[in-house]
């Protein structure tokens, strides 16, 4: 459970530091070549999630979300004095699961960051959907390919905070 508060935790922490799908722009003290995200005074910063949270491993999925809850509930579900709103779709720890969810999310430009999934085929497909439309994600799964050094540069909006299988 700690290290999915850990991952949590660092994802909304990724989402409060202007990450963005804008062109590169600068906004007060801050120059981002991907863009800056301006979030409205009383607008909530949107979290997105694409776990497990039907089919076999569903276990898995619930356990992640409440554990997303409970590092939301440590910070008053707030991130810099704005709401913040958790937008879960499920991955059905799937290729097609991962690939319907990501693109959901994607939809979404007001979603700064996404956590998960866990599961390598879901994140396979969901971290370039996600990483097109510029958003970062965070996950937990295990596949070695998706943090290569080598890998599609489109993956490089994805990291994990879990050990690989290599």
């Amino acid at each position: 459970m700690n290290v999915l508060r850990h991952a949590a935790v660092a994802a909304l922490a990724a989402g409060a530091l202007s990450i963005g799908v804008q062109a590169a722009e600068t906004k007060g003290p801050v120059t981002d070549d991907v863009g800056v995200i301006e979030i409205q005074k009383g607008q909530p910063v949107i979290i997105g999630s694409y776990i497990a949270i039907g089919g076999p491993e569903s276990a898995l999925g619930i356990d992640e979300k409440r554990a997303i809850e409970i590092a939301l509930d440590e910070v008053d579900w707030k991130i810099a004095g704005h709401p913040v709103k958790l937008n879960v779709e499920d991955s059905l720890c799937s290729s097609e699961g991962g690939q319907t969810a990501a693109t959901k999310l994607a939809a979404n430009q007001k979603i700064v960051v996404v956590i998960g999934p866990s599961c390598s085929n879901a994140a396979m497909p969901g971290a370039p959907i996600l990483g097109k439309a510029g958003i970062p994600s965070i996950g937990l799964n295990s596949i070695p390919d998706i943090t290569d050094p080598d890998r599609d540069p489109i993956y490089n909006w994805y990291t994990r905070t879990a050990f690989n299988d290599s």
